[in-house]
């Protein structure tokens, strides 16, 4: 079994209190927060910054340059759907496609929920 070991770290406590905030929110603590950002980087090996109560937002970032982000993300995502949307319709329109029953397709959406739970 892997020792405990403690973390000191400077921040800004305006900073800290707020964060506290939204992990309190959250239903964590801190201690709990650092070792979850800890465990992803070690598993991702990158710097995630996924938790949020609200869209993420960066704390160095103006509010132009969020609503010029949001912006872009939301028309990217609308091409995407769209193209998507476009190689469905050809599958669908192929002789060659296979058709899967809707139980057959919700059990096999349900399996790779609880795979990914698991992780």
């Amino acid at each position: 079994m892997a020792k405990d070991t403690s973390l000191s770290i400077r921040m800004d406590s305006e900073l800290k209190e707020s964060a506290e905030n939204v992990i309190e929110q959250l239903g964590l603590n801190m201690t709990v927060v650092i070792n979850m950002l800890f465990r992803q980087i070690v598993r991702e090996q990158a710097i995630p910054l996924s938790l949020s109560l609200s869209t993420p937002i960066g704390v160095l970032e103006d509010q132009a340059t969020v609503k010029a982000d949001r912006a872009f993300r939301k028309a990217i995502h609308s091409e995407y759907i769209n193209a998507e949307l476009d190689k469905s319709m050809l599958k669908a329109n192929d002789p060659n496609t296979r058709w899967i029953p809707q139980s057959e397709m919700r059990e096999r959406l349900a399996r790779r929920r609880e795979e990914r739970s698991r992780v």
